[in-house]
């Protein structure tokens, strides 16, 4: 399913909010400790986007900030967004 956050990236993504590795990454993420958290955004981010739509991101990111940097935060929202995007057609499909 093609999802497009409020900045304007667009990627198709193919995972399932029930893969077991997806629940145990967010749950790591909402732990509550920074260092795991960082290490479990990545995790999320590959498992929902892949390498490809990793560094499609990345540049969606650089071209925004217009800069060759790619803010954590941003990843992190961004991230958010299309996972709560998910969430909410999932919600869609089954009522």
């Amino acid at each position: 399913m093609v999802i497009k956050t409020e900045s304007g990236f667009e990627w198709d993504i193919t995972a399932k909010l029930d893969d077991a590795r997806l629940v145990d990454a967010v749950a790591t993420a909402e732990s509550g400790d920074e260092v795991e958290t960082l290490v479990a955004y990545k995790e999320i981010r590959t498992f929902l986007l892949g390498k490809k739509g990793t560094n499609a991101l990345y540049d969606h990111i650089k071209k925004i900030t217009g800069e060759d940097y790619v803010p954590m935060e941003m990843v992190k929202e961004e991230i958010t967004e299309i996972f709560n995007a998910l969430k909410d057609q999932d919600e869609d499909i089954k009522n």
